[in-house]
């Protein structure tokens, strides 16, 4: 926007000065300063009140109703309108090649700045092919502006295509210049959203900037909402423009407001500050060594914006000490009682692209807390792509990818993360508040999920996951004391949070659907013990209903599960869990079923570690009925392990 002051009040400028510099030796009358100058900025260029002469004592000269058109496809008729423009020039210079300018007076201008529905800008002035016979004449050698004020000016802003508009109003001003080869300066204030503006500029060498050159540009501007400082050099219109960039602010999300872009309602997005070496080319704009801070974070890096397409293109490679993303997320509430329903929107990946490299030496998520994290995130038409190239967290490594897409609905995600060596115990209780299960071992997901809120997300989720976990424990049951006899089962001897079942290995594989993970093979085994067992884990209902077959002797060779050892079900709410003995048998029967279908499994891990407790492959049953419930009996068949890009192909456009 403060480009785009700066280009309006340049064509003020130029149009004047190169204006009577082209009419003077010629014809005093109005038509020919409108086709001299019509043909100098490709316009048509109107002076409807016509032109008033004075003589003596300045020599001056006053047009009233001025006016340059606008291009075919605009909204506003013209580019630039002003109630009156009154110059005063000392004559006698004239006679040496001066033209001294004591004043030159805007009353009432009018700037539209637009851009149209196809990209093109309104302020890009000149012809494409000038008219040679056009030119400033030999016999000018200076130009010097003693005084040119703007009075209760204004600049408005369109963007046709996006339906965004914004104005600068109350603009005053006034511009010095000493002469063609000496610095000018343009000093004033305005109105930005109510809040006074001012601003100075000044430019080394105007003669290079007429001539379609770059002069060194020094430009600041001071309000509430936004500082600006630029030191280096550029030209007008879409000429090169490059240096040495400070800009700062109180509140990001204000100044997006007063942009037109209001943003979401949301914590944090206040103060921020960005310095590097500016340059913009055309529509192109880099940001070199640049630092950047937002609220209390810190990024360094390069950086490009291309606003050539239909959205702003985000580009570059960043680094990050500390990504700590938790103010943002609001104040943590205690774990509630079920999942909220508070609207999740996406709607903000659709204001801009990006392909962004993004290095972190941490990132905190809630209580999660990845170190030594690598990403690229890739966002187009409301989609968008993390990769996760590495990360360390919870004593392992992990790596992935994560898709979000707004859509209408709700968003629509997919996960695929593969974590290995990583402390499970404190990754769930960070994630979950699940504190129940140690070890440390392998973590595969390959998740989606729909909806509008978490609830809804939660519900929906479904893919695949594995857990193979070594040297750990299970908390709040010993498995080998519920297994020597009934009488401690029903004691409660065996269950309380002292209890544990100490295991050298343990996991399983699930498959999820409509927020639901089943699993036909969870395993443990451990000194005196080991365990086979099937269920499910309500997530969208957080409750959880598991048969477990436990034993008190592995032995060696081809020990069999004893099924005469108590199996139990373990049912309810993740909060309040039931530990019961299932004293009818039927948990018994479906382990029994599930061991010796599984136990013939090839590949080895889990399906080797069952055959080693169930004993030698055996047919699998044709039904399953769901453990501790009654529901309609359905084939058992080994779900194939997806691929994310089959989980994500038909769910997110590529």
């Amino acid at each position: 926007m403060i480009c785009a002051v700066i280009g309006g009040l340049g064509v003020l400028l130029v149009s004047a000065v190169v204006g009577l510099a082209l009419w003077l030796p010629g014809s005093f009358v109005a038509r020919d300063l409108q086709a001299t100058l019509s043909d100098k900025v490709g316009r048509p260029v109107q002076v409807t009140g016509g032109v008033h002469l004075t003589l003596w004592p300045i020599f001056g000269v006053e047009a009233r109703g001025f006016s340059i058109g606008n291009l075919p496809g605009g909204q506003a008729a013209h580019l630039v309108e002003a109630d009156a423009i009154d110059v005063g020039i000392a004559p006698l210079p004239l006679l040496a090649g001066r033209i001294e300018i004591h004043q030159v007076g805007l009353t009432g201008p009018r700037i539209h700045l637009e851009k149209l529905a196809d990209g093109r800008v309104n302020w890009m002035l000149g012809k494409a092919s000038p008219d040679p016979s056009f030119r400033t004449p030999d016999w000018i050698k200076d130009i010097s502006v003693d005084n040119l004020s703007i009075r209760s000016g204004q600049i408005a802003y369109a963007d046709l295509k996006a339906n965004g508009r914004q104005a600068l109003d109350q603009i005053n001003v006034t511009i010095k210049l000493a002469g063609l080869d000496k610095p000018g300066t343009a000093t004033g204030d305005f109105s930005l959203d109510g809040e006074a503006a001012k601003v100075d500029l000044t430019l080394d060498r105007p003669r290079a900037l007429l001539a379609g050159g770059t002069s060194p540009v020094h430009l600041s501007l001071d309000s509430k909402p936004l500082m600006l400082r630029l030191n280096g050099s550029g030209g007008f219109g879409s000429g090169p423009l490059e240096g040495v960039v400070d800009i700062s602010g109180p509140s990001l999300r204000e100044l997006a407001r007063i942009g037109g872009k209001p943003l979401a309602a949301s914590p944090g997005l206040g103060a921020f500050h960005v310095t590097g070496h500016l340059v913009r080319d055309g529509q192109v704009i880099r940001l070199e060594r640049a630092g950047v801070a937002i609220d209390h974070l810190r990024a360094s890096g390069d950086l490009v914006i291309d606003t050539s397409h239909p959205r702003p293109l985000v580009t570059g490679d960043v680094s990050m000490p500390d990504l700590d993303l938790n103010p943002y997320l609001g104040p943590e509430q205690p774990f509630p009682a079920s999942w909220p329903k508070t609207p999740v929107s996406l709607a903000g990946l659709r204001a801009f692209d990006s392909d962004l490299s993004i290095s972190a030496g941490r990132v905190r998520f809630r209580r999660i807390v990845v170190t030594r994290a690598r990403l690229n995130a890739a966002i187009h038409d409301g989609t968008a792509h993390i990769r996760l190239e590495r990360m360390s967290l919870y004593g392992g490594s992990g790596s992935g990818q994560i898709v979000a897409a707004d859509a209408a609905g709700g968003g629509r995600y997919g996960a695929q993360l593969e974590l290995t060596g990583v402390s499970v115990k404190t990754l769930l209780t960070d994630l979950a508040q699940i504190d129940r299960l140690e070890g440390q071992g392998r973590v595969s997901l390959n998740l989606t999920a729909a909806g509008s809120n978490v609830d809804a997300l939660m519900h929906s989720l479904a893919g695949q996951a594995s857990l193979d976990l070594a040297n750990g424990a299970v908390i709040g049951v010993d498995m080998a004391a519920v297994s020597k006899s009934i009488a401690t089962a029903l004691s409660g001897q065996a269950i309380g949070p002292n209890a544990r079942t100490a295991f050298s290995a343990a996991g399983g594989t699930f498959s999820l659907s409509r927020g639901v993970a089943v699993t036909r093979n969870l395993a443990l085994i451990g000194p005196g013990v080991g365990v086979g067992g099937v269920g499910s884990i309500d997530l969208g209902g957080r409750a959880l209903d598991m048969a477990i077959k436990p034993q008190g002797s592995v032995g060696g060779g081809r020990s069999r599960l004893d099924l005469g050892a108590v199996p139990f079900h373990v049912h309810g709410p993740w909060s309040h869990l039931a530990y019961e003995p299932d004293l009818s048998g039927v948990a018994q029967r479906l382990l029994g079923q599930q061991v010796s279908a599984f136990a013939g499994e090839k590949g080895g891990g889990f399906g080797s570690l069952l055959q080693s407790l169930g004993g030698g492959p055996a047919t699998p049953p044709e039904t399953t009925p769901a453990p501790g419930k009654g529901s309609a009996p359905a084939k058992s068949t080994k779900p194939a392990k997806p691929d994310v890009v089959d989980l994500l192909g038909g769910l997110i456009p590529h």
